[in-house]
């Protein structure tokens, strides 16, 4: 259903009532990437501590085993958090 990618997601609740009544009537919601074998559905211990501490979202990662290991890469830019698709950095930055 979202054929333009994970971040596709997010505006399709921006597009769809339906979708947003939903999303307005849940204290938690989890949105999991299927190929995060972190992931664990219905996490009680991340639910517990995102919720424990406030947060407004939480993610699991783990460091990369070396630079060309392939998989999204969890940085900071600008202050703000972002997962940044291996395939788009350059060998300079993966490193």
């Amino acid at each position: 259903m979202v054929p333009n990618g994970n971040g596709a997601f997010f505006d399709n609740f921006e597009k769809d009532p339906v979708l947003a009544a939903h999303w307005d009537k849940s204290d938690y919601m989890q949105i999991i990437g299927v190929d995060n074998v972190l992931n664990k559905i219905l996490d009680p211990m991340l639910f517990g501590f995102a919720a424990k501490n406030d947060y407004g979202a939480v993610m699991k990662s783990c460091v990369k085993r070396n630079w060309e290991e392939k998989v999204g890469v969890l940085a900071t830019f600008n202050g703000k958090y972002h997962v940044c698709e291996y395939t788009e950095m350059a060998d300079e930055l993966k490193k």
